[in-house]
């Protein structure tokens, strides 16, 4: 994990974090697959391969995830949104296993006692990994130019201002306005041009 951690660092602002974080879930699904296959004779060096494989994908999905959600936080509520990370990871990191465990014991059955569930076992790491799939395919889907833009030091694009058009020379400042611009008249005000005089009776 900490070698993914300091290779997804170094690449976090030229590619951003949603192909970081995307390419983590799928590791993280294709070793939970792997896991799917061991048996009762699967060697230890096999689990440990796993596991050092499991831990490099989700290096690549802890430390983009907490920099993409805190980047764009104001100053002063940077506190506060770390807190809320905290909540939630801590919460998830507690309630997931709790309810894969559930799911073990419920489909283990009472013959648990008298060999291994290991059917369970397998059914579990593969919903795990269609879970992990899932998220991987929806981390595409966040927007990431803000956070790669404050991994580099760069503020928000400004709105270019609208160009107020130049008064020709002689004009008054109700004669120029923009487009679709009312012009707007106070009662008894006369009319921009004067009214021609009275003709002569003949």
């Amino acid at each position: 994990m900490v070698l993914t951690v300091q290779i997804g660092g170094a690449v976090y602002a030229r590619i951003g974090p949603r192909f970081i974080i995307a390419g983590g879930l799928g590791i993280v699904a294709g070793v939970l697959l792997l896991l799917s296959t061991c048996d009762l004779h699967s060697s230890l060096w096999t689990f440990r391969l796993y596991m050092f494989l499991l831990g490099v994908g989700m290096g690549g999905v802890f430390m983009p995830t907490a920099v993409a959600s805190l980047s764009t936080v104001a100053r002063a509520d940077l506190a506060h949104a770390s807190t809320l990370n905290t909540v939630v990871r801590q919460t998830a990191g507690a309630l997931a296993p709790a309810v894969v465990a559930t799911l073990l014991v419920l489909e283990s059955g009472p013959r648990a006692r008298l060999a291994p569930p290991l059917a369970a076992y397998q059914d579990a790491y593969r919903g795990l990994a269609v879970i992990a799939v899932v998220a991987a395919l929806f981390s595409l889907t966040m927007p990431d130019g803000a956070a790669r833009r404050a991994a580099l030091g760069e503020s928000e694009p400004q709105p270019e201002p609208v160009a107020e058009p130049m008064a020709p020379p002689g004009a008054t400042a109700e004669s120029v306005r923009l487009p679709g611009q009312r012009l707007d008249r106070s009662p008894g005000a006369s009319d921009e041009h004067p009214a021609a005089p009275p003709r002569a009776g003949g």
